[in-house]
């Protein structure tokens, strides 16, 4: 929808996703938000790249193509594999997504404040070392809620934060433009 809201509802024990997997970003640094509009039940939020393959049961971060955060239950999902990370999200929070395919590195933020270890210290990142191979998109699962989704196409609540080197993220709606050059 245009306003970028993702409502699912509640079902016995499945998980809807969705993913942009046509975009394939390769290279640069990238970012979108989500809004916690109602409270998401088991969300599992990130980026994923080739090769994900979501159903009912395997969501976000549930395999080795993709990375996720967790404001439920406060994990970081990874190839099925979960660690304590953040604090819980609350209606209103805005949740960032920063994907430095320049370093291999990947991080979350919430309302502008970048993670590290669940709280804001600065710049590191939740996952480092992953894999520049197969094209990288945001991707997106829960069991059930309702979330505002910004990809860039309009101004963000937290614009992303500035780089040691300077190198700015983009807004994936512009990974047409970025991608190109």
């Amino acid at each position: 929808a245009s306003n970028g809201l993702w409502r699912v509802w509640d079902a016995d024990d499945v998980f809807a996703t969705v993913a942009l997997p046509d975009l394939r970003l390769s290279c640069g640094r990238w970012y979108y938000e989500v809004t916690i509009v109602e409270e998401p039940v088991f969300p599992q939020l990130g980026w994923a790249r080739e090769g994900f393959s979501p159903d009912g049961q395997i969501g976000v971060g549930d395999d080795a193509a993709s990375y996720a955060i967790d404001g439920d239950r406060c994990k970081l999902w990874h190839g099925g594999h979960h660690s304590d990370f953040g604090e819980p999200w609350e209606p209103g929070d805005v949740v960032g997504f920063l994907l430095d395919l320049v370093n291999f590195e990947m991080n979350f933020s919430v309302n502008g404040d970048v993670l590290v270890s669940g709280v804001p210290e600065g710049f590191e990142y939740a996952f480092a070392g992953v894999s520049g191979d197969g094209g990288w998109f945001p991707a997106l699962t829960m069991k059930s809620g309702l979330l505002r989704v910004n990809f860039g196409d309009h101004d963000f609540e937290y614009p992303p934060p500035d780089t040691d080197d300077g190198a700015p993220f983009h807004a994936v709606a512009l990974s047409e433009v970025h991608q190109a050059g």
